[in-house]
């Protein structure tokens, strides 16, 4: 009995070479035909159906190929059918990178329509599952589909590889997901020695099985370590809780923050954040009664600033005038004892000339004596007339002198003017008094404000902002203060006037006058203010990163406040 053979060729390189046919290779087709010698074609490669490829293939080759007598890489699993015709499987391969839904959008043959043709009536692309769990392979970004709990229903009995596909890793993580869960993500168990007896009849290779188990293997080895870092975080997790509830606990059970305790109870995060707005709320208030009340202090020192520099002028006016008096009442000591002492050369100006007469009389008298006289009274009436003479130079000298010395009626005026300008000074030295203590009381009332600031914290329900203005009675009054009157005016040039002639009088050098522009005016009290200020930032600065940072750990946003807060 004879034995019939029969030919089985590749496709690549025996009878194609990329999309172009080998020499000879119709021709021996067409003899195997003729001789009705058995022959089938076989490829490694897939993708599509039979059908689909023998048209390619006679195209190419002008010969005629029947569907039956091509095999190609997933051929064999057509045996399947029976097996798991009804069965939720999962293929992998080319060409099946786009869903279901988009396959049929597109119309193009893709190995969902091989597993079809062939007979299987569930069949799940790594694509689907990909976008109906998006997180199994987060680094390809997909738009997420709803499965309405297709997966939880039923398990997978299978996997085909038809094929290699393009993104390894995912179909690879997506296998490795369905081979180890019983229901898809739901609860793992190990692999039994079926499951990898069906992989290796589906690979059909022991090469690549090895090379499919290895590449599990690295996958559990990732997964293995991804489950690891999943514990650390999970460890970093549950101290952030309770670092958290060491932080908020206090805050939450406090009766006075105003949060219901069912509110804490059921939902802390929100108890916290509502927490967080409220004490937001409180420090937005803050800072807005920090800047009027650094607003009334600027004002405040400004007029104290004022004030201290009009006290200065109304003290160096009043040193002037003790200054001025001074020098009156001692130039009026000297007029009165030049006025002493004019009296006494007064009353010896008339006994010299009541002495004067007397020598005119004696020298009447010895004149009558001429014709006896002799040489001794000639020398005693020579005497007597130098005498004479000499007392009329010293009346003319005394003369001459009461002349040039002030009357009486001109020092009673100076007296006079002495008294008003004691008076005067006596007004200013009330008007100093009473700048003085009006400095003390905007002290006090910037110590109040400098205390108000140093409080802290205040509740905005039951503290009433009340914005500060400016007195227009009280800055008018003090306009009227700063402003010289017309009558100071006039005082000051009477007591130059009054002070040159006193000088002329004496002859005293004039004083130089003390400018009130070198006046200076202490801020001991604005320095303060300007480092308190920089303290109150630093507080407000740490009470807000503690927020930030609590609010961060609870809800992992960032929560800026107001820009503006420096």
């Amino acid at each position: 009995m004879l034995k019939r053979c029969g030919v089985v060729f590749d496709v690549d390189g025996v009878l194609l070479r990329g999309k172009v046919p080998i020499s000879g290779a119709t021709q021996v087709l067409e003899h195997l035909r003729n001789t009705k010698t058995p022959f089938a074609i076989m490829t490694n490669g897939g993708g599509v159906t039979e059908a689909k490829k023998a048209e390619q293939l006679s195209d190419i080759l002008k010969f005629e190929i029947p569907p039956a007598q091509l095999c190609l890489s997933h051929t064999p699993m057509r045996s399947l059918v029976p097996k798991y015709e009804h069965e939720m499987i999962l293929v992998v391969g080319k060409k099946c990178d786009a869903t279901k839904v988009q396959l049929e959008k597109i119309k193009t043959s893709s190995i969902l329509e091989v597993m079809h043709n062939y007979g299987f009536q569930n069949v799940v692309t790594v694509s689907d599952i990909h976008s109906h769990f998006p997180a199994s392979y987060p680094d390809i970004p997909v738009e997420k589909v709803p499965h309405l709990g297709k997966y939880d229903a039923q398990a997978f009995k299978a996997v085909f590889v038809l094929m290699d596909p393009i993104f390894w890793g995912r179909e690879l993580q997506i296998i490795m997901d369905v081979l180890t869960s019983h229901t898809y993500m739901k609860t793992t168990f190990r692999i039994t020695s079926y499951n990898i007896r069906t992989l290796r009849l589906n690979a059909k290779n022991q090469v690549v099985l090895t090379e499919r188990i290895a590449s599990l293997q690295r996958s559990l080895e990732a997964s293995e370590k991804r489950a690891a870092e999943n514990v650390l975080a999970l460890e970093t997790l549950r101290e952030n809780e309770r670092e958290w509830k060491d932080l908020f606990q206090p805050l939450l059970k406090d009766p006075k923050n105003g949060l219901s305790r069912t509110l804490v109870e059921n939902h802390p995060t929100k108890a916290v954040c509502e927490l967080f707005v409220a004490r937001q709320l409180d420090l937005d208030a803050l800072l807005q009664q920090r800047g009027q009340l650094e607003l009334q202090i600027s004002k405040l020192s400004t007029r104290l600033d004022a004030a201290t520099k009009t006290s200065l002028e109304y003290k160096s006016k009043v040193a002037q005038l003790e200054a001025e008096l001074s020098d009156v009442k001692y130039n009026v000591r000297e007029v009165s004892l030049q006025l002493s002492e004019d009296l006494i050369l007064d009353k010896e100006t008339r006994i010299g000339s009541r002495t004067r007469d007397t020598n005119l009389d004696l020298t009447a008298l010895l004149e009558s004596y001429e014709r006896g006289e002799n040489g001794e009274t000639r020398q005693l009436v020579q005497h007597l007339k130098e005498a004479l003479q000499r007392s009329e130079n010293a009346n003319t000298e005394l003369q001459e002198h009461q002349r040039a010395m002030l009357s009486p009626a001109i020092v009673n005026k100076y007296k006079d003017r002495i008294v008003e300008l004691e008076k005067e000074l006596s007004e200013e030295k009330a008007d100093a008094l009473r700048m003085t203590k009006r400095i003390e009381r905007l002290e006090m009332d910037i110590a109040v404000y400098e205390k108000r600031l140093g409080k802290g914290e205040f509740n905005p329900r039951t503290t009433k902002v009340v914005h500060m203005m400016l007195n227009p009675t009280s800055h008018h009054a003090f306009q009227e203060h700063t402003t010289e009157s017309a009558d100071m005016q006039e005082l000051r040039q009477e007591n130059e006037r009054l002070k040159e002639a006193l000088q002329q009088v004496t002859h005293q050098t004039p004083k130089t006058k003390l400018s009130a522009t070198s006046i200076t005016t202490p801020h001991e009290t604005v320095e303060g203010l300007r480092v308190l200020n920089q303290r109150l930032k630093e507080v407000f600065r740490d009470q807000i990163n503690l927020y930030r940072d609590a609010v961060y750990r609870v809800t992992g946003y960032k929560i800026d406040l107001l820009s503006d807060i420096k």
